[in-house]
């Protein structure tokens, strides 16, 4: 069933270009066609704003052919170590090929132009004597072996040097560990010995003797002489 309203909703009254009865509506759009491809003087009020000619663009756009940028390959960014340093040296591996394969063919390139050197210089065709040649490649190889020397006798320095340090944090744990053990064995010694003076001076007040004061016995006396006197009666009180 169709949508009836009641309300328009669009307007549906206006004549459009593809109409065949809008005959003006056409022939307005074919007079702008003409209008653009006509190479008109323009008017006065043009003067300042005018549109470039499409041929003037295309023949800007052949002069300019030589100079489109080309498309360039996407760089991969996960590279591996051995294509860094080979991009590097100016060799780039190929579309579908491994890295394993690359390393082989320039290995074997490398070889093959170490032995086309060699060759060159073992039959006097390189331009240099064979004993130069000899003593070059004698000092290559010193050069060389003091290199792997030096790297070794950095590398055997440097794991005495972690040894050291190793085993010297061990021995600074085991004298921390001696001095805490000893400061504990010296305070139960001094606790031990204040204990045992404690019970010697107890021992001491308990066996020693009182002393006897020399003024005791005068005291004693005083005192009974004074009861004495207190005891008799005063002369005058006599009946």
């Amino acid at each position: 069933m169709g949508r009836h309203k009641r309300m328009q909703t669009k307007k549906r009254n206006t004549l459009k270009s593809v109409d065949p009865f809008n005959k003006d509506a056409k022939l307005e759009v074919v007079k702008e066609k003409l209008a653009k491809k006509r190479n008109d003087a323009p008017k006065a009020n043009q003067i300042d704003d005018q549109v470039i000619p499409k041929a003037w663009v295309d023949v800007n756009a052949w002069k300019n052919d030589d100079k489109f940028k080309k498309r360039s390959k996407k760089k991969n960014k996960n590279l591996t170590l051995v294509e860094q340093q080979a991009m590097k040296l100016g060799e780039e591996k190929r579309s579908y090929e491994t890295t394993k394969r690359f390393v082989q063919r320039i290995t074997a390139k490398t070889y093959r132009e170490l032995h086309e050197e060699k060759d060159m210089a073992k039959f006097a065709m390189a331009g240099r004597d064979r004993k130069e040649v000899e003593e070059d490649t004698k000092q290559m190889d010193e050069e060389l072996k003091r290199k792997k020397a030096i790297r070794k006798e950095q590398v055997a320095n440097l794991m005495a040097n972690r040894r050291g340090a190793k085993e010297q944090k061990v021995l600074d744990k085991k004298a921390a560990h001696q001095a805490e053990v000893a400061a504990r064995k010296a305070e139960v010694e001094r606790q031990k010995r204040a204990e045992v003076h404690k019970e010697r001076r107890k021992l001491a007040r308990i066996s020693k003797p009182k002393k006897q004061n020399p003024l005791a016995a005068d005291r004693e006396s005083v005192i009974e002489m004074y009861r004495q006197m207190k005891k008799q009666k005063p002369a005058g009180l006599d009946d």
